[in-house]
């Protein structure tokens, strides 16, 4: 852990993205939240009980059942939905009797787990996920018939959900593109369904990219993961959402600098005379090697990352040390702005996903609603 470097969480930005979400974009749907990842960084277990609690939130997307019962067991009274959308252990009878006695939904992507599931789980709602072109999780199309007929056998009439995943909603939707062909696919598994004379109680499609662009919205709930944070997925789309966390750490030494110096690993050479300031930040906590050249600001002054992040410390440099810029004074590598972290993402040539669930443990998170 540190004391000089910490994630600071605004939990009142995460309850103003929900209520943009809802005001401005959503219909009636309901809202599976995605908080895999510890939560895309910022606190599995803390996000998850302010977002119930305080936004109304009952549906959770996780992507192991490992996450999801350390949710059941950490919040017991809670009235939460659960849903395991990756790694659901169904194979393991030890593991996959949490979905039964933990009242956990598993996403059932493979037609050997739908078998298992029925047979071994048939008190447990069936939540279908088909391949429709994300060729990633999901079971296969040509296998629609196969799976109805299963369903049949077993005298099911009725499944709890139906999904399928964009592989490119983050795209400026176009005609008969990527995403339309498909929905469209979804839309005939759907009709296949509805022939065979089997209900569907929930469907869902849209994830950030195709909820900004108000894609999917005719199922009944959606997916959102990414814009519950802040981020926008599209650069030019309608999404206003506020950035929830701010990575901060304070200085730890202040020294001058003579062009040429040599500075720490590789021997990285001052490119001018200046000040070098010191950041407890490093790879150690997620601040990744290619930060290096990143502009940082200290009120109206610019600096930059300057040489190798070390594991343990940053060095940032400034031609001119800023009037009031000292040992423990506060910098902020991301602030809760949007323009910060697209900084960020075209520096480093990631996107955010990366920089928020990079950040690793030794970085405390520090929660204000």
């Amino acid at each position: 852990m540190r004391f000089d470097t910490e994630l600071e969480v605004q939990l009142s930005n995460l309850k103003h993205n929900i209520q943009h979400l809802r005001d401005d974009f959503l219909r009636h749907n309901q809202i599976i939240f995605m908080v895999k990842a510890n939560a895309y960084g910022h606190g599995l277990s803390e996000i998850v009980a302010y977002a119930h609690t305080e936004c109304g939130i009952n549906n959770f997307g996780v992507a192991t059942l490992a996450e999801a019962i350390h949710l059941r067991n950490s919040f017991p009274q809670m009235n939460f939905l659960l849903w395991v959308f990756s790694e659901i252990n169904m194979q393991d009878s030890e593991l996959s009797r949490a979905y039964n006695e933990l009242n956990i939904y598993p996403v059932i992507g493979r037609f050997q787990d739908l078998k298992t599931l029925l047979a071994d789980h048939a008190e447990v709602p069936i939540v279908l996920k088909f391949n429709t072109g994300m060729n990633r999780l999901g079971i296969d199309i040509d296998r629609v018939d196969d799976v109805i007929a299963l369903l049949k056998k077993h005298k099911i009439n009725q499944i709890h959900h139906l999904m399928t995943h964009f592989s490119s909603s983050y795209i400026k939707l176009k005609h008969n593109d990527r995403t339309h062909k498909q929905y469209e696919s979804f839309c005939d598994i759907k009709d296949n369904f509805a022939k065979a004379g089997i209900g569907i109680s929930g469907t869902s499609v849209a994830n950030s990219g195709a909820i900004e662009q108000k894609f999917g919205l005719e199922e009944s709930h959606v997916r959102p993961g990414l814009m519950l944070y802040g981020p926008r997925s599209l650069s030019n789309g309608h999404w206003n959402g506020k950035i929830i966390s701010s990575l901060r750490s304070c200085v730890i030494r202040i020294r001058e600098i003579k062009r040429g110096t040599p500075i720490g690993y590789g021997g990285h050479i001052c490119h001018a005379n200046g000040h070098i300031v010191y950041l407890p930040i490093g790879y150690g906590d997620g601040l990744l090697t290619y930060y290096s050249g990143l502009e940082v600001k200290y009120k109206d002054f610019v600096g930059k990352f300057i040489g190798r992040v070390n594991m343990d410390i940053s060095q940032i440099y400034f031609e001119k040390l800023p009037p009031g810029l000292d040992q423990g004074s506060v910098l902020s590598v991301w602030d809760e702005t949007q323009s910060s972290i697209d900084r960020i993402v075209a520096h480093t040539k990631t996107i955010p996903y990366q920089l928020f669930t990079s950040i690793t443990s030794r970085v405390s998170r520090r929660y204000y609603s």
